[in-house]
């Protein structure tokens, strides 16, 4: 089985989570961290803690998500680290999410 059929399968064929699953490892997630690289006027903060809304927060250092991880290499150096991570999602259902994204402004 091809590696990219491995991961459709893993998500459960859920395109939502499959979704963030790709968004998150490519750097295309809906971040302040990426919405600073393009709209550097907006703002860029975690809604929690008022600190920058990265990949790297949310996995390892933001409040509002369960099971973080304890360093963002953890989420992608072993070959099937990323069991864990799609745990991960599926627990913290906003992570990754533009749910979860910084405020846009009114």
């Amino acid at each position: 089985m091809a590696r990219q059929d491995r991961f459709i399968e893993d998500t459960g064929n859920n395109i939502h989570l499959l979704a963030r699953f790709t968004r998150t490892l490519t750097g295309h997630a809906p971040t302040g961290e990426y919405r600073k690289r393009w709209h550097p006027e907006l703002p860029g903060l975690c809604r929690v803690d008022n600190t920058p809304h990265t990949r790297i927060h949310v996995l390892t250092e933001c409040t509002k998500y369960d099971d973080l991880f304890y360093s963002y290499r953890a989420v992608t150096e072993y070959d099937d680290s990323y069991h864990t991570f799609i745990d991960f999602l599926k627990k913290n259902p906003t992570a990754f999410s533009f749910e979860d994204a910084p405020y846009e402004p009114l």
